[in-house]
């Protein structure tokens, strides 16, 4: 990383371009670092969302924005089949930053840039990030881990492939030899790593009388499992009235050991209310007749992560 060096001796003079060669040094070490992970926008920290009638909450939190970190305040956001959250740069100016120039104007200098929390219509989202897809820094780090898992398990296969490796010594790295106990000891951890992996999206299948009808591919109601083995499910789904069964989909190999409540955002021509409805445990997510909530048809929204435990 470049330094402004002030450890020298003879009254150092110091100019504007001596600090934008600070600026530029912090800026560059950043940017080195949070680029090696393979998104221009992210979230590092915070940015916690929570269901607030019709609107997302968001937490406060830091955004990696193209080479810069941003504070965001966070807020609140209407989310709806028209309007999605989404984080934008937005630059505002410090009054005691208004300096008077020697040229007799005057200008501001204290720049605030920040993350602000929004919505806007879905076809006005290029440049921003959308924030309910957001990806963690969390995230983009185990994604780089990935490969871990499969690398010790193949070491692994060897290993146990030839029973008098135990006592030898191999140079797996170069100048650092393990012994063959040791890699099995930590191959057998890679199960571990591979639980922590996120799994991919997957298109539910409707049950029912749901379906996608229009609905966008990309917004189809998915599911997947993430680091933690919570169950997230974000999307849309469209149903009849008061549908058979109430079953809006069943999701493949997920047995909570209790029903897990969420909320459903429906729209109906115009018709907009929040319902429960429950993943069971035999994996349905389903409204419940017998709570007497009526399904009123049209298009069904959900963003949950629901912990399986």
């Amino acid at each position: 990383m470049n330094k402004f060096k002030t450890d020298i001796n003879g009254r150092l003079p110091i100019t504007l371009n001596d600090l934008r060669w600070i600026e530029g040094g912090i800026s560059n070490a950043l940017k080195a670092v949070f680029d090696a992970y393979g998104e221009d926008k992210f979230i590092i920290s915070g940015c916690e969302f929570t269901i607030n009638s019709g609107y997302r909450e968001c937490s406060e939190g830091f955004i990696y924005w193209e080479g810069e970190i941003l504070y965001t305040p966070g807020g609140s956001a209407f989310f709806d089949e028209s309007n999605i959250p989404v984080f934008e740069l937005e630059v505002t100016y410090d009054p005691a930053g208004l300096k008077l120039f020697k040229n007799g104007v005057q200008n501001d200098t204290y720049e605030i840039r920040r993350a602000k929390y929004y919505s806007v219509n879905y076809g006005s989202t290029s440049g921003k990030l959308i924030a309910l897809s957001a990806k963690r820094l969390s995230d983009l780090m185990a994604d780089l881990i990935v490969g871990v898992p499969s690398f010790l398990s193949e070491i692994y296969q060897f290993i146990v492939s030839v029973p008098t490796l135990g006592s030898d010594v191999y140079p797996l790295i170069t100048g650092v030899s393990y012994y063959g106990d040791d890699v099995r000891a930590l191959a057998e951890q890679s199960s571990v790593l591979a639980k922590k992996q996120q799994g991919a999206w997957t298109v539910v299948t409707p049950s029912n009388q749901f379906t996608f009808a229009g609905i966008n591919s990309a917004d189809q109601l998915k599911h997947r499992l993430d680091e933690f083995g919570n169950l997230q499910l974000i999307g849309a789904i469209t149903g009849a009235e008061d549908p058979d069964g109430y079953e809006m989909c069943q999701i493949p190999n997920c047995t909570p050991p209790s029903e897990r409540l969420m909320r459903v955002f429906v729209n109906n021509n115009g018709l907009r209310v929040f319902l429960p409805c429950w993943l069971e445990t035999d994996g349905k997510i389903r409204i419940k007749q017998t709570d007497g909530h009526v399904y009123p048809g049209g298009i069904a929204y959900l963003n949950e992560t629901i912990p399986l435990d």
